[in-house]
């Protein structure tokens, strides 16, 4: 099985992104190509997000799930004391 390595804030964006893309497809008016490349990256970004896998991530080692956006203060050790 493979392992998450898109967190769900991640994903959201990437579906705004995919929307935005999705429109310009559309509303393109320049040619057919631009059109083309436009669409194709709506399919990645809404696959990365349904799925929460991006292979690129894999090949970089990076993820962002469960990463909180403000750093924990539990977990913080007194250095002068």
């Amino acid at each position: 099985m493979i392992k998450r390595n898109v967190g769900m804030i991640e994903a959201i964006i990437r579906l705004a992104l995919a929307l935005v893309s999705f429109l310009a497809a559309i509303l393109s008016t320049g040619t057919p190509l631009l059109s083309f490349l436009l669409a194709l990256l709506f399919v990645c970004l809404v696959a990365t997000a349904a799925t929460r896998v991006c292979p690129l991530y894999g090949f970089l080692r990076r993820r962002s799930v469960g990463h909180t956006i403000l750093p924990s203060t539990s977990n913080r050790s007194s250095s002068g004391r």
